[in-house]
C-alpha cells in the first residue's frame, strides 16, 4: 500500500513541481479545468483525482474511491491556497488526518472575526466593520478622521482591495467591491479597515503546541504603478524587524494561531511593524503563495512546499530562518497594461550578475486582463536576485525596470 500525503485543490506548476522532486510522496485532488489548461504533463493515474473541487461531498466520496482503488493509505493533508482550505479542513476531518480545523480555517479566513479574535486576546490588529453600501464606508471614514481601506471579507492578496480617502473614493470603492462580492459569493461580504502606517511583513511558521519554528520572514516591496496594496516583490530578510526581539515574536506568532483556533498548522501570516509593534493583517493554514517557494529554494535551499508535505505527515520542518547573510530579492514580473502578450524581454534581467534565476514566463498569445475584473493573468513570470550591500529597495526597483512586455489590443 502506497503511503501519501493528500494534497487539496493545488495548481499544475505545484504538482509538477512536487512530483518531481519527491516521486509519489502525494495524490493531489485537481478541477479538471485546471488540469485541461496545464503545460505541465499530467500525472500518472494513481497520483491525481480530478473532479469539482466546489462540490465537497462529491469531491470527499471520489478521493475516497481514488485511495480504495489504487491502494493509497492518506499519510496527511496538505494545502496551498486559500481558495482550497475549507476542502482541505473537510477532508482531513473525514479522514482523520491533522489539519486545521473547519472552524479554525473559517475563522482565519473571515477578516472581521479573525481580528476581533485577536483583540480578545490582547493581540494588536486593525478596526474592522462590515460594509453592506457606500453609506457604511463613508461614515467609517468619516469616524476615523482619515483613509480606511476596503477588502472582501474572505479574499487573499490585492484582490479588490482599496484605499479610501474622500466621499467619491468611498463610493467609487464600496461599488466595485460590492458587485464583486454579488458575482463571487465565496468572497463573504465586505470589510473596512483602519489603515496601519508602517512596514509590511509576512512570514512561515509552524506550530505545535508551544514549538513555533520561523521558516520565512519577508519584508515586502511595493512598487509605483499598481493597485493599492500589491505586492510587487518579497525581501528576505537577514535580520527581525525593528525593535523585535526572536523570542517575542515568536510567542506572538503562537498566540496569533491559537487565538483562531490552530495549536498544530503550517501557517503564514501577515503583518505591519509600527512603532515596533507587530499589527497582525491575516493569517492562513498554509505556506506562502506568489514567488515566495521560488526565492526560498533559490536563496536558502529550503523546499517549503516539501516541508509542508513532511509537517503534514508528522514530522518537524527543517531549514530555520537564521539572522544573517545578505537581502535576497523574490521579484514578481507584473504587467501595467491589458491585451495579448507579444512577448517578454528579459535580457537585460538576465545578464545582471545578482539574478539567479528567472522562471515562469508567459507564453506569447496569452490574454492580459487588468484588475478589478482580473488579479492573475497580468502574473507574467517571477525572478530570484541576490542583493548586493545597502539599499535593497533602491535595488528592488532596479531590477524591476529590467524587463518589459510587450502587449498588443
Amino acid at each position: 500500500m502506497r503511503s501519501s500525503v493528500v494534497v487539496a485543490g493545488t495548481t499544475p506548476d505545484y504538482i509538477d513541481w512536487i512530483r518531481t522532486e519527491a516521486p509519489g510522496a502525494a495524490v493531489f485532488l485537481t478541477d479538471p479545468i485546471l488540469r485541461s489548461g496545464a503545460a505541465e504533463p499530467d500525472p500518472a493515474p494513481w497520483e491525481e483525482v480530478l473532479c469539482d473541487l466546489s462540490d465537497h461531498e462529491r469531491a470527499q466520496r471520489t478521493l475516497r474511491e481514488h485511495l480504495d482503488r489504487w491502494g493509497i493509505r492518506p499519510a496527511g493533508m496538505a494545502c496551498y491556497d486559500c481558495e482550497s482550505l475549507d476542502l482541505a479542513a473537510l477532508l482531513a476531518e473525514r479522514l482523520e488526518l491533522p489539519f486545521a480545523s473547519r472552524g479554525a480555517v473559517a475563522r482565519s479566513r473571515d477578516k472581521r472575526r479573525s481580528k476581533r479574535l485577536w483583540k480578545e486576546h490582547g493581540l494588536p490588529c486593525p478596526e474592522a466593520r462590515p460594509i453592506r453600501g457606500a453609506d457604511d464606508l463613508v461614515a467609517f471614514r468619516n469616524e476615523r478622521g482619515e483613509a480606511v481601506v476596503l477588502k472582501p471579507l474572505r479574499g487573499t492578496g490585492s484582490e479588490l482591495v482599496f484605499l479610501c480617502d474622500s466621499e467619491d473614493e468611498c463610493r467609487r470603492a464600496a461599488t466595485t467591491v460590492l458587485d464583486g462580492v454579488r458575482l463571487r459569493p465565496a468572497l463573504g461580504g465586505a470589510v473596512a479597515e483602519e489603515r496601519i502606517r508602517g512596514t509590511e511583513y509576512s512570514c512561515d511558521f509552524t506550530v505545535s503546541g508551544d514549538d513555533v519554528r520561523l521558516l520565512r520572514l519577508t519584508r515586502k516591496v511595493a512598487l509605483p504603478g499598481g493597485p493599492f496594496g500589491e505586492t510587487t516583490g518579497y525581501l528576505l530578510c537577514p535580520r527581525m524587524p525593528e525593535q523585535q526581539d526572536r523570542t517575542d515574536f515568536s510567542e506572538t506568532l503562537r498566540r496569533s494561531a491559537a487565538a483562531l483556533g490552530i495549536a498544530n498548522g503550517f501557517c503564514m501570516i501577515d503583518f505591519i511593524v509600527r512603532d515596533g509593534i507587530p499589527v497582525l493583517l491575516e493569517l492562513a493554514p498554509r505556506p506562502g503563495g506568489d514567488c515566495l517557494p521560488q526565492l526560498l529554494r533559490a536563496a536558502r535551499g529550503v523546499d517549503v512546499l516539501l516541508e509542508e508535505l513532511r509537517f503534514a505527515r508528522g514530522f518537524p520542518v527543517r531549514g530555520e530562518w537564521r539572522e544573517g547573510g545578505p537581502f535576497f530579492l523574490g521579484l514578481r514580473l507584473i504587467a501595467r497594461t491589458g491585451g495579448v502578450l507579444r512577448g517578454i524581454s528579459t535580457d537585460l534581467l538576465q545578464r545582471d550578475r545578482r539574478v539567479l534565476e528567472i522562471g515562469g514566463l508567459r507564453e506569447p498569445g496569452h490574454r492580459i486582463v487588468l484588475p478589478p475584473e482580473d488579479y492573475d493573468s497580468r502574473i507574467l513570470g517571477w525572478a530570484v536576485a541576490r542583493l548586493d550591500d545597502g539599499d535593497p529597495d533602491g535595488q528592488a526597483a532596479e531590477l524591476a525596470s529590467l524587463w518589459s512586455a510587450e502587449v498588443g489590443g
